[in-house]
């Protein structure tokens, strides 16, 4: 008696769907997962410093409409410090100072924004008298009422973010001894390591630059099958078309010369051009064709690569496939065969 278990057909097409998932799960999901914790981790931190209550929540809440993963803490400005405010102080990268009712520099006011002044943490404040410190050094910037000190906030909190993910960046590589060279940064795309690749770009480094020997970041992902990363620096502004220096191969020709199907397939649906040719003159079906690789063959004439672009050698992929007698791949090319 046959089980459906025990089909042949049943089995392929489980093994089809198991495969497909992997593909985009590898392809798409796991970048955008890896987007979101990077966002967790790299959150802004905001100290208020108020003693008005309802102003501290209205600022809150706007604070974490603009960011919803923002660190967001208060202290009463009235009160005196004590180990935890001394916590929350050292925590702060940005901090809005209300100091409603303060008259004059006390001791402790003056050690709290010279601290923050010192660390260049920018403060955002209505204290009157810090209305000439904003020209200290461009990290106090005074505002007559906090609505305007609000609305200021929420029309810059973009650039903002960029400014102190980009501060974090370089000084997560510092602390960990890696430099912010080309070389260095194709080293981490080499390996997949996404999260020290994002320290990069966000610390200024450009998504399309190349490593000493011209080659760019998306063709040493490609060349090391990293198909999380090559998702990654796509949805960063890869060129997807940018050509090595070494060997003239797009992202897309590389794929096809590791006869990597899954990446093959994802650069094709991102777009990439097709019947571009390498230094030697051929193109990626003439590669697909020498490796005798079908699957890709039939990947790439499907999506327009045309089997009679000839090569230096004046031989096409159609007829590389008759010379070595590669039946079922003539077979494949011969309806996208003209000449």
């Amino acid at each position: 008696m046959c089980r459906w278990s025990d089909s042949n057909w049943w089995q392929a097409g489980r093994l089809k769907i198991i495969q497909s998932s992997f593909f985009y799960i590898r392809a798409f999901i796991f970048p955008l997962f890896v987007t979101y914790f990077y966002l967790i981790i790299t959150a802004m931190n905001w100290l208020i410093i108020a003693h008005d209550a309802e102003k501290t929540k209205e600022l809150k809440r706007t604070l974490l409409l603009h960011d919803s993963c923002a660190e967001v803490n208060s202290i009463d400005s009235g009160e005196k410090a004590d180990d935890s405010v001394l916590l929350l102080i050292s925590k702060a990268d940005h901090c809005i100072a209300l100091l409603e009712g303060i008259t004059e520099f006390t001791p402790d006011v003056a050690s709290v924004l010279g601290y923050f002044l010192g660390k260049k943490v920018p403060v955002y404040t209505t204290f009157d008298f810090l209305s000439a410190g904003s020209r200290i050094g461009g990290f106090v910037k005074y505002f007559p009422t906090v609505e305007l000190l609000a609305e200021d906030i929420g029309g810059n909190y973009k650039k903002l973010a960029q400014i102190q993910r980009k501060k974090e960046s370089f000084k997560y590589l510092f602390r960990n001894g890696i430099p912010f060279t080309p070389a260095c940064f194709a080293s981490f795309v080499a390996k997949g390591k996404i999260d020290v690749c994002r320290k990069y770009l966000d610390a200024g480094m450009d998504v399309n630059t190349r490593d000493g020997e011209g080659t760019p970041m998306l063709n040493i992902a490609t060349r090391s099958e990293r198909m999380e990363c090559i998702s990654w620096l796509l949805e960063n502004g890869a060129d997807i078309n940018a050509v090595s220096s070494d060997r003239g191969y797009t992202a897309l020709m590389d794929a096809v010369w590791r006869g990597n199907e899954d990446i093959t397939r994802l650069l094709i649906e991102r777009g990439s051009k097709m019947n571009t040719v390498n230094k030697e003159g051929q193109t990626m079906l003439v590669l697909a064709v020498g490796a005798g690789r079908e699957k890709i063959c039939r990947m790439l004439v499907e999506h327009g690569e045309n089997p009679d672009v000839r090569d230096s050698m004046g031989m096409s992929a159609y007829e590389y496939a008759k010379l070595f007698k590669k039946n079922d791949i003539v077979g494949l090319l011969e309806k996208y065969h003209k000449q």
